[in-house]
Protein backbone atom coordinates (compact mmCIF):
# COMPACT_ATOMS: atom_id res chain seq x y z
CA UNK A 1 0.00 0.00 0.00
CA UNK A 2 2.91 2.31 0.69
CA UNK A 3 4.33 1.89 -2.82
CA UNK A 4 0.97 2.66 -4.40
CA UNK A 5 0.45 5.66 -2.08
CA UNK A 6 -2.91 4.29 -1.00
CA UNK A 7 -4.02 4.86 2.57
CA UNK A 8 -1.80 5.78 5.49
CA UNK A 9 1.94 5.55 5.24
CA UNK A 10 3.56 2.56 6.93
CA UNK A 11 7.11 3.90 6.89
CA UNK A 12 7.41 3.29 10.62
CA UNK A 13 6.81 -0.41 10.11
CA UNK A 14 9.90 -0.64 7.90
CA UNK A 15 12.02 -0.16 10.99
CA UNK A 16 10.84 -3.51 12.31
CA UNK A 17 12.71 -5.19 9.45
CA UNK A 18 15.88 -4.40 11.35
CA UNK A 19 14.76 -6.77 14.08
CA UNK A 20 15.58 -9.63 11.71
CA UNK A 21 19.23 -9.03 12.54
CA UNK A 22 18.61 -10.11 16.13
CA UNK A 23 17.02 -13.32 14.88
CA UNK A 24 20.13 -14.04 12.81
CA UNK A 25 22.41 -13.33 15.78
CA UNK A 26 20.41 -15.76 17.95
CA UNK A 27 20.65 -18.51 15.39
CA UNK A 28 24.43 -18.29 14.75
CA UNK A 29 26.48 -19.06 17.90
CA UNK A 30 29.80 -17.88 16.40
CA UNK A 31 28.36 -14.49 15.52
CA UNK A 32 26.77 -14.28 18.95
CA UNK A 33 30.13 -14.96 20.67
CA UNK A 34 31.86 -12.34 18.51
CA UNK A 35 29.15 -9.76 19.26
CA UNK A 36 29.43 -10.48 22.99
CA UNK A 37 33.18 -10.00 22.78
CA UNK A 38 32.77 -6.64 21.08
CA UNK A 39 30.21 -5.57 23.69
CA UNK A 40 32.56 -6.57 26.53
CA UNK A 41 35.33 -4.44 25.05
CA UNK A 42 33.20 -1.27 24.76
CA UNK A 43 34.88 0.30 27.83
CA UNK A 44 38.37 -0.19 26.44
CA UNK A 45 37.26 1.06 23.03
CA UNK A 46 35.81 4.16 24.70
CA UNK A 47 39.20 4.79 26.30
CA UNK A 48 40.78 4.41 22.85
CA UNK A 49 38.26 6.95 21.54
CA UNK A 50 39.37 9.46 24.18
CA UNK A 51 43.01 8.81 23.26
CA UNK A 52 42.26 9.34 19.55
CA UNK A 53 40.36 12.57 20.30
CA UNK A 54 43.32 13.86 22.32
CA UNK A 55 45.68 12.96 19.45
CA UNK A 56 43.45 14.74 16.91
CA UNK A 57 43.06 17.78 19.16
CA UNK A 58 46.81 18.09 19.82
CA UNK A 59 47.65 17.75 16.12
CA UNK A 60 44.92 20.28 15.26
CA UNK A 61 46.40 22.79 17.72
CA UNK A 62 49.90 22.15 16.35
CA UNK A 63 48.62 22.65 12.80
CA UNK A 64 46.83 25.83 13.81
CA UNK A 65 49.97 27.24 15.44
CA UNK A 66 52.36 26.28 12.60
CA UNK A 67 50.14 26.79 9.53
CA UNK A 68 47.79 29.59 10.59
CA UNK A 69 48.25 31.91 7.61
CA UNK A 70 46.14 31.61 4.46
CA UNK A 71 46.98 28.65 2.25
CA UNK A 72 46.60 28.74 -1.53
CA UNK A 73 45.62 25.88 -3.82
CA UNK A 74 47.41 25.06 -7.10
CA UNK A 75 45.50 27.79 -8.98
CA UNK A 76 46.58 30.47 -6.53
CA UNK A 77 43.10 30.80 -5.00
CA UNK A 78 42.50 30.55 -1.27
CA UNK A 79 42.15 26.88 -0.40
CA UNK A 80 39.16 25.48 1.41
CA UNK A 81 41.62 23.56 3.58
CA UNK A 82 42.79 26.05 6.20
CA UNK A 83 44.21 25.79 9.72
CA UNK A 84 42.77 29.21 10.56
CA UNK A 85 40.51 28.04 13.42
CA UNK A 86 40.17 25.00 15.65
CA UNK A 87 37.11 23.61 13.84
CA UNK A 88 38.84 23.63 10.44
CA UNK A 89 42.02 22.21 11.96
CA UNK A 90 40.06 19.35 13.58
CA UNK A 91 38.37 18.65 10.26
CA UNK A 92 41.70 18.61 8.40
CA UNK A 93 43.29 16.21 10.88
CA UNK A 94 40.22 13.97 10.60
CA UNK A 95 40.57 14.01 6.80
CA UNK A 96 44.24 13.09 7.13
CA UNK A 97 43.43 10.25 9.55
CA UNK A 98 40.72 8.88 7.30
CA UNK A 99 43.25 8.89 4.39
CA UNK A 100 40.77 10.70 2.19
CA UNK A 101 42.54 13.31 0.06
CA UNK A 102 45.32 13.71 2.61
CA UNK A 103 47.99 14.11 -0.08
CA UNK A 104 46.15 17.14 -1.50
CA UNK A 105 46.17 18.73 1.94
CA UNK A 106 49.88 17.95 2.26
CA UNK A 107 50.61 19.56 -1.13
CA UNK A 108 48.69 22.70 -0.16
CA UNK A 109 50.52 22.92 3.18
CA UNK A 110 53.93 22.38 1.51
CA UNK A 111 53.18 24.96 -1.19
CA UNK A 112 52.17 27.54 1.42
CA UNK A 113 54.52 26.82 4.32
CA UNK A 114 57.45 24.71 3.15
CA UNK A 115 58.59 21.16 3.58
CA UNK A 116 57.81 20.98 7.28
CA UNK A 117 54.27 20.25 6.08
CA UNK A 118 55.44 16.89 4.69
CA UNK A 119 56.68 15.85 8.13
CA UNK A 120 53.53 17.15 9.83
CA UNK A 121 50.99 15.49 7.50
CA UNK A 122 52.95 12.25 7.16
CA UNK A 123 53.49 11.87 10.88
CA UNK A 124 49.82 12.61 11.58
CA UNK A 125 48.76 9.94 9.12
CA UNK A 126 51.27 7.27 10.13
CA UNK A 127 50.99 7.69 13.90
CA UNK A 128 47.24 8.17 13.77
CA UNK A 129 46.56 5.16 11.59
CA UNK A 130 48.98 3.03 13.60
CA UNK A 131 47.27 4.07 16.79
CA UNK A 132 43.76 3.61 15.47
CA UNK A 133 44.20 0.30 13.74
CA UNK A 134 46.68 -1.51 15.94
CA UNK A 135 45.30 -0.46 19.31
CA UNK A 136 41.74 -1.24 18.24
CA UNK A 137 42.81 -4.68 17.04
CA UNK A 138 44.84 -5.26 20.19
CA UNK A 139 41.82 -4.48 22.35
CA UNK A 140 39.58 -6.83 20.39
CA UNK A 141 42.18 -9.62 20.36
CA UNK A 142 42.66 -9.31 24.11
CA UNK A 143 38.95 -9.79 24.71
CA UNK A 144 38.75 -12.60 22.17
CA UNK A 145 41.58 -14.43 23.97
CA UNK A 146 39.77 -13.99 27.30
Amino acid sequence: MDLLKIGPSFVVLRGFRLLRIFKIVRSLPGLRALLETVLKSIGAIANLGVLVFMFVFIYALLGKSFFYSEMLDQDGNPSRYQFNNVQNALMLIFIILSSENWNTIMRIVVRSHGYFGVFFCSSAMMIGNFMLLNLFLAILLKYIDD
